[in-house]
């Protein structure tokens, strides 16, 4: 048997020196074990006890280059844990901003983030090639999650959205078909607030075109300048957007009493009192901001021709620039 106390001493003693951090003492602890198994070997070869330490201290391995190693393969193990969590953590960024792409910025956001997993994942796997395959497995099934996220966004959730994007826009550029909730929020009494206005009738049909403002307070006057002519559009439709746009102007704003929608080869012209004779409403041209009552009296009418067509006749100054 062996005087462990013996070798204890010389171990401590060899690894005075030394941090003593967790990798150290177990190397220490690894040491002192094989140095006990070498002196037990020899002394049963028949080596006495103090020439068995000296044999078994003469054959061990330089410490220092024992420890160097030993920290080495802890390093390694290191940088191989925080390249781990650096591409889980980027893969699942990547993953969390995949519906930004929705957004101009977030295309950008989101591609940076997925070249940033790309890195991480090539440094990764250069390093993990001698790794267990369950070691890879979590970053694979979150780099599978996320191109199969991406391909839906951008192979069916975008197009989609995109296309109900034109549909509803079109819808709400065609006076059969609009929402005038969307048109509700810019009610206002005076005709003055020139942005409200402008908001206004960014939210009625004829929206897609070019247009300018000119407001005259003293006259109680709105005028819309398009830069268009009237020759190029489609003649039922803009009747009906004449009728819808006219009649959401002064049910909207309180004090307007004259618009003037201006194209470049015509003005059409409605007054207030013209307008509110022809509904008929005690109550005033404001009970339209009710969306039902709204869609009784004015948009279901539209498809009336020959209602739109009196109503042109009828209340609609036009005059040939």
């Amino acid at each position: 048997m062996t005087n462990r106390h013996d070798l204890e001493i010389f171990v401590d003693r060899l690894f005075a020196n030394q941090r003593k951090t967790k990798e150290v003492v177990d190397l220490k602890n690894e040491v002192l074990s094989n140095l006990e198994a070498r002196v037990t070997d020899y002394m049963e070869n028949g080596i006495a006890y103090q020439s068995a330490i000296s044999l078994a201290i003469e054959n061990m391995e330089d410490i220092e280059a024992l420890i160097d190693d030993n920290q080495k393969i802890y390093s390694y193990r290191f940088r191989h844990d925080l390249f781990q969590s650096a591409l889980i953590y980027s893969l699942l960024a990547w993953i969390a901003t995949i519906p930004a792409r929705f957004l101009p910025n977030g295309i950008w956001v989101n591609t940076l983030l997925l070249c940033l997993a790309a890195l991480t994942g090539a440094a990764y796997l250069s390093m993990s090639r001698h790794m267990k395959r369950y070691e890879k497995q979590t970053a694979v099934v979150l780099l599978l999650i996320g191109i199969g996220g991406m391909a839906a966004l951008e192979g069916y959730i975008k197009p989609k959205a995109n296309e109900q994007a034109v549909q509803y826009e079109a819808e709400q550029n065609d006076p059969l078909t609009h929402d005038i909730r969307n048109s509700l929020n810019f009610a206002s009494p005076y005709m003055g607030n020139a942005g409200n206005l402008i908001n206004l009738n960014a939210s009625l049909p004829m929206r897609d075109m070019e247009r300018t403002f000119q407001l005259y307070p003293e006259e109680l006057t709105a005028e819309l300048r398009f830069k268009s002519r009237v020759g190029d559009l489609k003649e039922d439709m803009l009747k009906q957007t004449l009728v819808y746009n006219s009649t959401a102007n002064f049910a909207m704003i309180d004090n307007l009493d004259t618009l003037i929608f201006k194209f470049e080869d015509r003005s059409f012209t409605i007054r207030r009192n013209e307008l509110e004779a022809w509904y008929g409403i005690g109550t005033g041209l404001a009970s339209l901001r009710e969306a039902v009552t709204w869609e009784k009296e004015v948009q279901s009418r539209l498809r009336d021709n020959k209602y739109v067509s009196e109503y042109v006749a009828n209340l609609i100054e036009i005059k040939i620039l």
